[in-house]
């Protein structure tokens, strides 16, 4: 995966598109949103990387981004057949720098109205543009688009290439380890040969959290307050950043307090009626002793019963949900946090029986 050259075609306007093009380099498109609908919808930019990756991509885009001055986790669109392999993780990193979201996906001039200028294709991301992809703060794949890695290659098979290889080796793993992907997808790419390319099917992607559909994976701990210890869930997703608690003040029973950011709906959240607890597969409908909006992100505190508390220790998800209605279509909350740390789960149920 030698350095091949790109395009770059910069188009920033809303009325028109104005290009700049340096032939041999990735092509980099630009779309603002349109201010009929940024009030609403919000001021992320559409940006379309299309073409070979090249040592110089990452450094372009950040120059693109500073210059434009687009707004953190705006969305990206990648569509490349690959290319330098250390050009992909920089191109990586600038990605996760700006916390952009990545899809795979091509651009196609002219959408389904006059404040969306362009529509999407299904895209392509082979071998150095997967360490690109998993750059993105958050993944998606649709079922239209592919994506297929392979071990990396030389141009010549000289006997120094064996150190070279080992380094680059090591620096992927170090490089996928700091997106927080798991290494065995360095390992998948070892199945198919430099000239043949492997397609890991969407289930497996997900489980390796290359793909994360707009989730991060949560973070459990155990923490300490004032009145003991408690255990956090944290995470960030395309709709904010969320918590769960759960803990038990002395002679109390478990608490679940449940944290998210509010992102404009203080009405909605502080106003619906309908407060549904889910642990596992059961749900259940219960009111809040607390709720609250502060700094931004609303606050429900549900006490939980002893039955309910007992269901956490085979819970694989917990979560909490706020509806206009139990028969309402949407909700707002956390539907499905997963425990990923069952044993510190069953620490905190085990230290609360004994109190």
């Amino acid at each position: 995966m030698w350095v091949r050259s790109l395009v770059v075609c910069l188009l920033f306007s809303f009325g028109g598109t104005a290009t700049l093009s340096a032939q041999g380099e990735m092509q980099i498109r630009g779309e603002p949103p349109h201010p009929a609908v940024a009030m609403i919808m919000g001021n992320r930019w559409a940006i379309f990387l299309e073409g070979r990756i090249d040592s110089a991509a990452g450094e372009r885009l950040k120059g693109y981004l500073e210059t434009k001055r687009v707004p953190r986790r705006s969305d990206l669109y990648i569509h490349s057949p690959g290319g330098s392999v250390l050009g992909g993780m920089e191109l990586g990193r600038v990605i996760r720098e700006y916390e952009l979201s990545v899809s795979v996906s091509r651009f196609k001039k002219g959408g389904s109205s006059e404040y969306r200028p362009f529509s999407l294709l299904p895209g392509e991301c082979y071998s150095a543009c997967t360490l690109a992809f998993v750059g993105g703060k958050f993944r998606f794949l649709n079922e239209d688009s592919t994506f297929g890695v392979h071990q990396f290659a030389f141009r010549n098979n000289a006997e120094a290439d064996v150190g070279v290889a080992q380094v680059t080796s090591a620096m992927i793993v170090a490089y996928l380890r700091s997106m927080d992907i798991d290494v065995d997808f360095f390992r998948m790419s070892t199945v198919a040969k430099p000239s043949d390319m492997f397609m890991p099917p969407i289930e497996t992607l997900k489980k390796l959290n290359v793909v994360n559909g707009g989730v991060e994976r949560p973070k459990w701990t155990i923490e300490s307050s004032g009145d003991g210890l408690y255990l956090k869930a944290e995470r960030d997703s395309i709709y904010g950043h969320q918590k769960i608690l759960l803990y038990c003040p002395p002679k109390s029973p478990i608490f679940l307090h449940m944290i998210y950011e509010a992102q404009g709906r203080d009405k909605e959240l502080m106003n619906f009626p309908a407060h549904t607890v889910v642990i596992g597969d059961r749900t259940y409908r219960q009111k809040p002793v607390h709720k609250e909006i502060q700094n931004g992100y609303f606050n429900a505190i549900y006490s939980l019963s002893r039955a309910q508390a007992e269901s956490l220790r085979s819970a694989r998800s917990v979560g909490a949900m706020v509806q206009g209605s139990y028969e309402a279509p949407m909700f707002l909350g956390i539907d499905d946090m997963p425990v990923t740390e069952p044993k510190r789960m069953l620490g905190l149920l085990n230290s609360c029986r004994t109190q």
